[in-house]
């Protein structure tokens, strides 16, 4: 699982990884999200341990949306 930010700062971002209690990678984006088809930035994917990309949360989402992702993804 990792962020990507497309118009924020690395302090914003920082600031955005803390507030939500974030232990993934977060960064900003360099063309990936095109490649994944992502429809908006910024944009947490949540990939398998398989490498499937089973969910996206996109700007305005909830943290419990964010625990519900994480946690589909490490059972």
């Amino acid at each position: 699982m990792f962020g990507l930010f497309a118009r924020s700062t690395k302090e914003e971002i920082g600031q955005f990884a803390e507030a939500f209690g974030l232990t993934f990678p977060v960064g900003r984006e360099r063309g990936l999200s095109t490649v994944l088809g992502a429809k908006e930035i910024p944009v947490i994917f949540f990939i398998s341990k398989e490498g499937v990309i089973t969910g996206e949360l996109n700007e305005g989402f909830s943290s419990e949306e964010l625990r519900a992702g994480i946690e589909e993804i490490v059972e």
